[in-house]
């Protein structure tokens, strides 16, 4: 038992953390009542505390925790390195270095554990609420290649008539200055007007201090439901950074679905009253359904995009020459690893998740 004793904390978190899950996998209530009762409580705390502080809290204590290990690591090396020479080990010196090994087991085990339990009641439990496409009636089983011209088309129209009106820089490209995450969480908070299960506390979407890290994994932005923040990859073409904030702000009101939380940042940013994230909704969904299109009526597809004008094509090009500078190995590890991380929470099709907006788009024009 005293043996134990040490790893109680964690076992208890992890065995509430398994309860949790078990429970709201099998029940068809419980939780969206947990979403309601309990977890709008920790985004309204929690996520407000966090929010409170412009720098990203979770990156900066995951680099804090890197630097411990590394010391911790080193220290067990020198103490090693010094008992060997010293051929004190047989004399119980050694007793030492075991008493420091385990040390850090427990630390990093308790450390483990608290993420886990964390992990679950921040965003766990929600992967098994109501899904916003059923509680509103979006979604269709299918659709037919005219209706995806039809939308198809009409979002060209949308990003054409609003690509003059976004500021660019001297290149040509949309400028988005991400130090201003107002006008998103504004726009969150009108379509909640519409759809009350958007309705709460929004914390500010916040640039990594690092995109490079997000960029070779591919990753546009993540929502840490650790510390309920909201990140970005504030590197990336302007024209994404919006939609993605409202996309990272869908998670942290508790919809994990990709394509659901793809498509509350489609709808909050076409509803918004800034020309800026208009332009990115229409165009981030323009981008979703083309490629749809692309797959099943090619020549269609591509007298579409002929039709976009020339800053639509310098804000695509520039987007595509973005990622292409960080496609490779380590993207291709992200996405299968994205891929079991989301099927082993439920979701069907993986990564393919994202792409599945376009049923839901489809469905807002077409209803």
């Amino acid at each position: 038992m005293k043996a134990i004793r040490p790893y109680i904390l964690g076992i208890a978190l992890v065995a509430i953390s398994a309860i949790l899950t078990i429970i709201a996998d099998q029940t068809s209530w419980f939780a969206d009542w947990y979403n309601q009762a309990i977890y709008q409580l920790f985004v309204t705390n929690t996520g407000r505390l966090m929010g409170a502080i412009p720098l990203p809290v979770f990156e900066l204590l995951l680099y804090f925790l890197i630097i411990l290990i590394i010391i911790w690591l080193t220290r067990l090396i020198i103490f090693m390195i010094g008992y060997i020479r010293k051929k004190d080990l047989r004399r119980g010196n050694g007793t030492h270095i075991r008493k420091h090994i385990k040390c850090g087991i427990i630390r990093l085990w308790n450390i483990v554990c608290i993420l886990i339990f964390l992990f679950v009641i921040h965003c766990g439990i929600n992967y098994q609420r109501t899904s916003f496409a059923s509680i509103y009636g979006f979604g269709r089983d299918s659709y037919t290649i005219d209706e995806l011209t039809t939308v198809a088309m009409r979002l060209a129209d949308e990003v054409n008539s609003r690509s003059m009106q976004v500021e660019r820089d001297s290149n040509g490209v949309m400028v988005f200055y991400t130090s201003n995450s107002q006008p998103v969480i504004d726009a969150m908070h009108r379509l909640s007007e519409r759809y009350p299960s958007l309705h709460g506390y929004y914390p500010s979407p916040k640039a990594v201090l690092f995109p490079f890290i997000l960029s070779v994994q591919q990753v546009s932005g993540i929502f840490v439901p650790f510390t309920i923040e909201a990140y970005f990859n504030g590197a990336m073409v302007g024209y994404t950074i919006p939609f993605t904030m409202a996309h990272e702000l869908a998670h942290v009101r508790g919809f994990m679905s990709e394509d659901e939380a793809n498509f509350i940042a489609f709808l909050a940013c076409i509803h918004s009253d800034q020309v800026e994230l208009q332009y990115s909704g229409y165009l981030m969904g323009f981008v979703y359904v083309i490629n749809e299109l692309n797959r099943y009526d090619r020549s269609q597809a591509q007298y579409i995009m002929s039709m976009l004008r020339e800053y639509v094509r310098m804000d695509l090009a520039a987007n595509r020459e973005f990622w292409a500078r960080y496609d490779g190995p380590i993207a291709e590890m992200q996405d299968r690893v994205n891929d079991v991380f989301l099927q082993a929470q439920g979701v069907e099709g993986g990564i393919l998740s994202y792409n599945k907006v376009v049923d839901l788009i489809l469905s807002y024009y077409m209803r």
